[in-house]
């Protein structure tokens, strides 16, 4: 999809009363606004954002609104670059999720030994 069709799913998400997941896998995210894409996902219990080229800014704002959220309660931002995302941003949502999916996200060494 491109950028445009992105944004207008998420305006369209964040207008809606009704939905509750969205998987939008396999899509290039990196010109989708941060705050758009956090907003967006904050009304959702699952959100699936697998292999979404995301950027460490919407990555990071995406984890402070799953900590922040009550409805979030499945996650997946799997095949995403984590190298420079603070651990504490990592591990925060995990008391509150249900599931937290990150296959292949690429953590530094330090992130590995922090989480240990």
């Amino acid at each position: 999809m491109s950028t445009e069709q992105l944004v207008a799913i998420l305006e369209e998400t964040i207008a809606s009363k009704s939905l509750t997941m969205l998987s939008l896998e396999d899509n290039n995210f990196e010109h989708v606004p941060p705050q758009l894409l956090s907003k967006a996902i904050s009304k959702l219990d699952t959100v699936i954002l697998y292999d979404t080229s995301l950027l460490s800014e919407q990555i990071e704002a995406i984890l402070k609104k799953a900590n922040e959220s009550s409805s979030i309660i499945e996650l997946d931002l799997g095949l995403n670059n984590f190298d420079s995302i603070p651990i504490e941003l990592i591990t925060k949502p995990i008391a509150k999720l249900e599931i937290l999916r990150l296959a292949d996200i690429d953590l530094s060494t330090e992130q590995i030994i922090d989480v240990y």
